[in-house]
This record gives C-alpha cells, structure tokens and sequence, in this order.
C-alpha cells in the first residue's frame, strides 16, 4: 500500500509490514508495477522500488501525469498533453485536464468535459463522449461519471448506467467502485453485481482484488477493509490520496 499525507510525505509499507517516507511535499503519486512515481514543484520523479535512487524525467511544469508499464504522459500547466519517447516529451493534445493510461491506449477528457481515445502514440483520436466530469479505464473497460453524476460504462456502442448521484468512479478487476453523493461508497462485481455499501462518509478509496482503502472523516483517516460488514482497520489520520498494492 502507498499513500499520500495532506503535509505532503509518501509513505510506501514494505513487504515487512513498515511504513517508510520517500518523499517529501508531494502533490501526486502513482506506483506502477515495480516503479514509484511522484510529482513535486512541476517536477516529475520516478525511482526504482523502494530503495532506489529518485531520477528527475521531467524538469517543470507538470500539472498531472499518469503511468503504464513504460508508458509516461504528462499534462503541462498549459493544458498540453504529452508523452515520453526517450528524452523528448512530443505534443499529444491540447486543453487536457485529465488523462489515464491502460495497456497501449491513452484516454484524455479536455476542458469541455469531451473524452477521447488513441491507440499507441501515432493513432488517431476517437471521441468516445462528451459531458464527462471524471472517468476511469481498467483492461480496456471506459467508465465515466457524468456533469448530472450519472455513471456509464462504455458496452460496444451503449452506456448503460451503473449508478446515479456518482462523484468519482474507480475500476479493478471487473468490479465498479463509486463514492456517492451522500458519501457513501457503493461496490460491485460486475456491471449486473449488487452494489454493496462499503462505508459512510468516505472522502476517497482505491481497492484491489478484496482489500479496500477508505479515506473518512474529520481527521482524513486512512482504513483496511476486507468485506463489505467487516471491520474497517484504522491505518494512519491526516491521508490525502491511497493507492492499495
């Protein structure tokens, strides 16, 4: 598990069970496979497991990035999407707020709430819809919240609705994640799953395979939960962002 404080330190746990900082004043992470990712000042760093050595692969001006396997794409303050190819970062897209990466396609929503899709860096992009507020793509499948809080998952040419009164959307593994608006967090296994109730009052999550991460409360406490009715098990206060290994 690594997650991310509101003062701004990384905190990764190793395999023993110990949590350790790597990195200071932090404003976004990602791990990826074997690689840690971190984005500090406009700067974006990345480093080799936990004992590595921080390299600096983007000097300035990046307001958020996203990783898979090799693949690294940034978005600049400017707007301006763009991607690493050796050490030169060439021009995807422009008037991007939102990018994701899944296998070799690159999914960005732009200023007017349009989301649109390539395959590999020399494809074509292919509007998928407009009036997305936020979306996520796991193993080719597109979910998206809408401006309304509706939420769709892309089946051929349909977008069947999920849940409505959505804030955010998180996928892994064929299941559905969504924080509602009355703060619940509602999973399911599938687009014809039950939507469980994992938690009241959650501020952010991330989950894999059946270990859950909730973010709740005043205190932005960090919990484990491993079933639905289970006990959620406190883990740090003051968590900004999580991501579940």
């Amino acid at each position: 598990m690594a997650l991310l404080k509101k003062n701004g330190d990384l905190n990764v746990q190793k395999t023993n069970g110990a949590w350790t900082t790597l990195m200071h004043n932090v404003t976004k992470f990602q791990v990826n496979q074997d690689k840690i990712f971190a984005q500090k000042g406009g700067a974006l760093w990345r480093k080799t497991g936990v004992t590595g050595a921080w390299t600096r692969i983007r000097g300035s001006g990046v307001k958020s990035f996203s990783v898979e396997g090799d693949r690294v794409a940034v978005i600049l303050t400017d707007g301006t999407l763009h991607y690493k190819s050796g050490n030169s970062w060439p021009l995807m897209l422009r008037n991007v707020t939102a990018v994701d990466l899944d296998g070799d396609k690159f999914v960005a929503r732009q200023t007017d709430g349009t989301l649109r899709i390539k395959t590999g860096t020399t494809g074509s992009w292919r509007m998928l819809r407009s009036d997305v507020r936020t979306f996520d793509i796991e193993d080719g499948v597109v979910a998206v919240v809408q401006n309304d809080g509706t939420l769709r998952y892309k089946n051929g040419g349909n977008w069947p609705v999920l849940f409505r009164n959505a804030k955010t959307v998180v996928l892994d593994d064929g299941r559905f994640g969504a924080i509602l608006t009355d703060g619940t967090l509602r999973i399911k296994i599938g687009p014809g799953g039950r939507a469980a109730k994992w938690a009241d009052g959650a501020l952010g999550f991330d989950f894999r395979v059946s270990r859950v991460g909730i973010i709740k409360g005043a205190d932005n406490r960090l919990c484990l939960k491993k079933s639905p009715t289970g006990t959620c098990g406190l883990i740090t206060t003051g968590v900004k962002a999580v991501q579940v290994l």
